[in-house]
């Protein structure tokens, strides 16, 4: 599923996520309201 490298460190990914309304967010952030 994902590929594994020495030379990739683990700051170089974000997670992020698509909300219902078709927003991706980065994980953690709180929605604005």
């Amino acid at each position: 599923m994902f590929a594994k490298d020495k030379k990739c460190d683990k700051d170089d990914y974000i997670l992020t996520y698509q909300d219902k309304e078709g927003d991706w967010l980065i994980a953690g952030d709180i929605p604005w309201h």
